[in-house]
């Protein structure tokens, strides 16, 4: 598949495909790309940022309609998640982010160096979660806390950026022990 370039908006929520999510849009850049989304009937992408930290899986968001416009040119919008997708490459050229993206299919292969990295084991994670059935979006109560599948997801990718460099450590220290037997 070739990477096809849509703009992109980084929040602190995790999209899943089939989901509906409100959004206010009061920044300018963003309205400008949501009302460009709207004339020309094309998505956006949303990735979970999280202390500066955008993830390298998001997922396309289509809007369905605007809920309320302000009088100071601020929006309601309705957003429902479309296809989840791995980020290329970031661009800067216009008022809001864009990126090349690359859409997944249903399904990833498991990488064949699944110690090579961690986003690939938890971009296959979300997967698995963004082809669950509604239906299948049920609470759990875990260790006795309740969970939605959305709040084990979001963990997920917190749990990625918080470790990501102590896993890269480890990985180092074991490939030099590997080196010197």
């Amino acid at each position: 598949m070739s990477p096809t370039r849509i703009p992109l908006f980084p929040l602190s929520l995790v999209l899943f495909p089939g989901q509906a999510v409100p959004l206010h849009i009061f920044e300018p850049r963003y309205r400008v790309m949501t009302r460009q989304c709207i004339e020309t009937r094309s998505p956006f992408g949303i990735v979970f940022v999280h202390a500066g930290n955008v993830a390298q899986t998001g997922c396309s968001a289509l809007i369905l309609k605007t809920l309320k416009e302000y009088d100071d040119g601020r929006s309601d919008i309705l957003t429902l998640g479309q296809k989840v997708f791995h980020l290329i490459r970031t661009h800067n050229d216009q008022a809001y982010f864009e990126a090349d993206v690359e859409f997944l299919s249903k399904l990833e292969k498991w990488p064949d160096d699944p110690f090579g990295t961690l986003q690939a084991t938890h971009r296959i994670a979300f997967q698995r979660f963004s082809i669950m059935e509604s239906s299948d979006f049920v609470d759990h109560e875990i260790m006795g806390r309740r969970w939605t599948t959305r709040r084990v997801m979001r963990r997920m990718l917190e749990h990625e950026f918080e470790h990501y460099q102590h896993i890269k450590e480890i990985l180092a220290a074991l490939e030099d022990t590997g080196k010197d037997s």
